[in-house]
């Protein structure tokens, strides 16, 4: 059995509404799309296009952080770009004949940032079919990544995503998913865009801080498949029954990275890459009590692991 563990997917949604509202990556800034006109918060900028258009497609990148905008007019095939550059906001007009706008804005660049997860979904990441889908295993990667590529600022919280942490401290997983559900539903439009209140005016919930939305948003969802505290790690502390296949790769820890895959909702590997030495302490998913270490020894649930420096492969999980 190899000891990697990889998602090969990508997350590149995309959309394409003639009006399309999304955060500029690794910005906290929105920009609203139309085929001839740009609008940010402090500037517009207009296009020399003409309708009828046809192919617009607006695309977010969440692997390289931009945004593609491309299709045909009359004047005929377009494509530009927007992403942020230290401390501006470029538009790249890659396949269009006017110049280059950059634009001043508070912006932090990120770390270049590996940890993901995945469930199996493999389908056009249409962010219109996604919605009329509504399949959490499809929804929350997306989500997850949303918050390692935006540098958000909380200035409150997020009502649904703290009645979510409320239930999974009593292990009530599944309703626990629902305050997800409803946190999405409300909480998001056009293509992954945060919102302050419920655009679609559903009666799911109360006013919330967008970037709370995002962040503990995505801290909650990692909450259901790991958990560090101190030297403990709970993996698939409180796994939803229909999450029964998944990965989650290059978790950071304070000692190295993690990576964890699971199958017919039970663990079936997980892979410390150890940069330091360190004792840890593995607290497996309920009803698992023992697992081997290195193809070698058996170890038990609870029990104190020592990480030498290196590849650590833990498996073969028996009740």
């Amino acid at each position: 059995m190899s000891s990697q563990i990889k998602i090969a997917q990508r997350y590149l949604p995309f959309t394409h509404s003639l009006k399309t509202k999304c955060l500029v990556p690794r910005t906290s800034e929105s920009v609203t799309i139309f085929p001839t006109r740009i609008i940010f918060k402090e500037k517009e900028i207009d296009l020399p296009l003409t309708g009828p258009f046809s192919n617009f497609m607006v695309q977010s990148d969440f692997e390289r952080g931009k945004l593609t905008v491309s299709g045909k007019s009359t004047e005929g095939f377009f494509r530009f770009e927007i992403y942020a550059k230290e401390s501006q906001i470029v538009f790249d007009p890659v396949k269009l004949k006017m110049e280059k706008v950059e634009i001043p804005v508070s912006c932090v660049q990120l770390p270049v940032t590996k940890e993901r997860i995945a469930f199996g979904c493999h389908k056009k990441q249409d962010i219109e079919g996604i919605i009329k889908r509504d399949d959490l295993r499809e929804i929350l990667p997306f989500w997850h990544r949303l918050a390692l590529i935006h540098p958000q600022k909380k200035d409150g919280d997020a009502p649904l995503i703290e009645e979510a942490k409320g239930l999974l401290l009593e292990n009530k997983k599944e309703e626990a998913l629902s305050s997800i559900r409803c946190a999405f539903q409300s909480g998001f439009s056009s293509l992954f865009h945060p919102e302050k209140v419920d655009p679609f005016h559903q009666n799911l919930s109360q006013e919330q801080d967008a970037s709370a939305l995002i962040l503990d948003g995505a801290n909650c969802i990692r909450d259901f498949f790991f958990q560090e505290k101190g030297d403990d790690l709970y993996l698939l502390p409180h796994l939803p029954k229909d999450f029964v296949f998944g990965k989650m790769t290059d978790i950071s820890l304070k000692f190295g990275t993690f990576d964890i895959e699971w199958s017919k909702g039970q663990i079936r590997r997980a892979i410390f890459k150890v940069q330091k030495r360190t004792q840890v302490r593995l607290v497996l998913q309920p009803g698992i009590k023992s697992f081997r270490v290195n193809k070698v020894r058996r170890m038990h649930s609870g029990d104190t692991l020592s990480l030498d420096v290196g590849t650590v492969l833990l498996d073969r999980y028996e009740s």
